[in-house]
């Protein structure tokens, strides 16, 4: 369904940010391939088999969901004019190949290049366009292989009682690799935003440590828990992954255009939270999230409690009492909540939802879609016909989504 034209910058601070996505999606590939290499050398054929699992699972998942978003937008909006790989043979069988995300990157640096250029006036918002979803995508990845990759990067740490030169590599490229994602988000976000100040770089910084306050933690006593109970790990990701989906499924919204895709996003949704919070809908998110994070609180204190028993796995590594680690990791989550509530109060846009009949100028750090809407019209009706670029539901979705905050209200 198209929506909506709009007038996208995406400036050169963006594409740095993207460039070094490049560069941290490569290395972090080498190192997949570089760790496997070890463990299969070392004859951990288990421990192996779990890194590719993990590593094919992930990819094969992201190259479903790019896909169905090309589909979505070669049906919707005629998309493909600046892809690099046009056909959608060729295309199906770049993804068949695994090369989702190098094409998307690929697709976004020659866009850049050329809007840097000023051969075309619609370039520039092409290229958000092109790394909205790429941003998205990466999200995805982050929680379907980064975070499960680092709870096993601690484990293998844990259990050999030593740090290995490639296992640290490894570990930092995920951090690192959650970091970017997440930030590249919120600069995406940003775009759909009328005042672009209203989230500079300081709003950027306090939402990407807010996150990795609340996602460290978390992988933390996953790990933990993995290394006193590695049986049970598994069953235990199941259940509350199931839980979760129900509860995504109870929120649903029809984010893609097919209900297989729908439920792709329901289980990813899953995955997400099973880490961290991801917003599902529009509207007042306050108990969204203390229903959430109490989730998340009692989980922890679950799965630390069944470590506690087993507390000699981190005597050799840490050299410090397991009180002093249970303290450090609840200590960072509550400093990690109490950034959330400190952004979404100082630095996080909210959405105000006014009759279409009754319009008001929205406060400076407000987002009113309504009124974006008679915005990008009057945007629109200055412009030539040919030289409109347009929103589609899942980025309107995405936008509104991410703009709903604790005090919004209906």
């Amino acid at each position: 369904m198209v929506e909506d034209s709009f007038p996208f910058v995406y400036p050169l601070p963006d594409f740095l940010l993207t460039l070094l996505g490049l560069v941290l999606f490569v290395v972090d590939v080498a190192l997949d391939i570089r760790l496997v290499e070890d463990l299969y050398s070392e004859g951990a054929y288990l421990k192996t088999g779990i890194l590719l699992f993990i590593f094919l699972a992930s990819t094969v998942i992201i190259q479903l969901f790019s896909g169905l978003l090309y589909y979505y937008d070669w049906k919707n909006r005629n998309a493909g004019r600046e892809l690099l790989i046009r056909g959608k043979w060729s295309l199906t069988a770049a993804h068949l190949a695994l090369l989702a995300v190098p094409l998307r990157y690929a697709n976004i640096l020659k866009i850049s290049i050329k809007s840097f250029h000023g051969e075309n006036s619609l370039l520039e918002g092409e290229a958000v366009y092109q790394n909205h979803d790429l941003s998205l995508l990466r999200l995805f990845e982050t929680f379907l292989e980064s975070a499960p990759q680092l709870v096993f990067m601690i484990f293998i740490i844990i259990q050999k009682k030593q740090v290995d030169f490639i296992t640290s590599l490894k570990t930092a490229g995920s951090v690192a690799s959650i970091a970017l994602s997440v930030a590249m988000y919120h600069r995406c976000m940003r775009s759909f935003l009328p005042e672009k100040s209203n989230q500079g770089y300081v709003s950027s910084l306090v939402y990407f440590l807010w996150n990795l306050l609340l996602i460290g933690p978390r992988v933390f006593a996953v790990a933990l828990f993995t290394c006193a109970n590695p049986c049970y790990i598994a069953g235990h990701y199941l259940i509350l992954w199931a839980v979760l989906v129900f509860w995504a499924w109870r929120q649903d919204k029809d984010f893609m255009d097919n209900l297989v895709g729908e439920w792709l996003y329901r289980c990813t949704v899953g995955q997400i939270w099973y880490f961290s919070w991801f917003n599902l809908t529009v509207g007042s998110t306050l108990w969204r999230g203390i229903i959430y994070h109490s989730i998340m609180l009692v989980d922890m204190g679950i799965l630390l409690g069944f470590w506690w028993h087993q507390q000699e796995y981190l005597e050799d590594i840490f050299k410090v009492e397991p009180y002093v680690i249970l303290g450090i990791i609840f200590s960072l989550y509550i400093l990690g909540l109490v950034l959330k509530v400190l952004y979404y109060r100082c630095f996080h846009p909210k959405v105000t939802e006014l009759p279409p009949e009754e319009p008001e100028v929205p406060l400076r750090d407000e987002v009113d879609f309504h009124l974006l809407d008679v915005a990008q019209a009057a945007e629109a009706a200055e412009r030539p016909k040919q030289e409109k670029l347009v929103i589609n539901k899942r980025m309107r979705n995405l936008a509104a989504n991410f703009y709903s905050s604790p005090a919004t209200t209906h």
